[in-house]
């Protein structure tokens, strides 16, 4: 069910294939010479095989060629960045002896994967999907992407502030169908901000949520105004990196809705499944290092926080031990992350 990547891929991009091919393999391991030798298949180089006397493994003659070793060492790095980051959070073994690494799948505990664990992977293939990593099974399964996405932000979206969360995207649990319907369930629970007796008068009478599909925020014992507010968008898409939910896109469409608006000041965010740098590709002379950090500056400044593939991990870790009321969600996201193993070792 894996498909090979562009010939022009990140090494972001590269390394969730690595991933994908540990975690969809019977074997589940996915090795410097298997990217090398995905390479070779793709660029028709004749070759001879060869014995690994460290790994144990079949090898090319021409896996010495230094542009499959250059890719294979960045993509180590890749993988090496996101193993370091996490950690224990990590849903794989990352392993390097005299150069090659080794990515192994890492078993899930009895009582199944851990909420990290399940975000990572589910993340994964959503990003497999998107980039046509994975063929997708069926039109049903592709298009609860975005549903799916929604619970995995609305499970962690509370850690970010140290408080609650609210789904406000359309269509939302709580059954209000309207603009108006969902903002007065949002300050019900909000307890600030006041709504105008009259609809906007630019509105069609069509509003669902303004572009706002996360709410989170952490209120204050004094219960006055003054609360730390997230306002969050939710992005399954690869063109996540030009929808930011920017103060005066939401002054206009959903902060219009308010004599009195929850918060003047707040924090915009918005959930990927990707990884933030995935597009990061340094110019000559420059590391890897820096040119992500200049875009993650960058991103910042358009977007706000940008909670990615990594940080949705630390976040689902750090709320596990507060996520019984919403185990419907978590169950959901991990019926859809079986259903996507499935279909994918099938």
């Amino acid at each position: 069910m894996i498909e090979l990547f562009e010939p022009k891929a990140s090494r972001s991009v590269i390394a969730d294939w690595v991933e994908l091919t540990a975690l969809i393999a019977a074997h589940g391991t996915a090795s410097w010479g298997d990217l090398v030798r995905s390479q070779q298949v793709r660029d028709e180089v004749d070759h001879r095989v060869e014995r690994d006397e460290i790994s144990g493994e079949d090898l090319d003659g021409e896996i010495t060629d230094s542009r499959y070793e250059d890719l294979a060492s960045e993509v180590g790095d890749e993988l090496q960045f996101r193993s370091d980051s996490l950690k224990e959070l990590y849903p794989f073994d990352f392993a390097v002896v005299r150069g090659r690494w080794t990515l192994s799948a890492r078993p899930a505990p009895a009582g199944g994967d851990t909420s990290a664990f399940l975000t990572y992977k589910t993340c994964l293939f959503i990003s497999g999907f998107r980039r046509s990593l994975l063929r997708s099974p069926s039109k049903e399964h592709t298009s609860a992407i975005a549903d799916c996405m929604q619970r995995v932000a609305y499970l962690v979206a509370g850690e970010v502030v140290g408080g609650d969360a609210h789904w406000f995207g359309w269509p939302r649990p709580d059954s209000t169908t309207t603009m108006r319907s969902g903002l007065e369930k949002l300050v019900e629970r909000l307890r600030h901000g006041d709504i105008k007796v009259k609809d906007p008068e630019w509105t069609s009478g069509h509003e669902k949520d303004a572009g706002v599909d996360i709410v989170a925020w952490r209120s204050f014992l004094d219960g006055r105004p003054g609360s730390l507010v997230l306002f969050g968008q939710v992005a399954s898409g690869l063109d996540w990196p030009e929808k930011p939910v920017s103060p005066d896109f939401l002054d206009a469409y959903f902060n219009d809705w308010f004599i009195d608006q929850p918060s003047a000041h707040y924090v915009p965010a918005t959930f990927i499944p990707f990884m933030q740098h995935d597009n990061c590709k340094p110019r000559v002379g420059q590391s890897f290092e820096n040119a992500a950090a200049g875009k993650a500056r960058q991103t910042e400044i358009l977007h706000g926080l940008v909670i990615d593939r990594l940080r949705l991990c630390e976040l689902a870790d750090a709320a596990e031990t507060g996520r019984a009321a919403k185990l419907s969600d978590e169950q959901a996201v991990n019926e859809w992350f079986a259903t996507s193993l499935q279909l994918a070792a099938a």
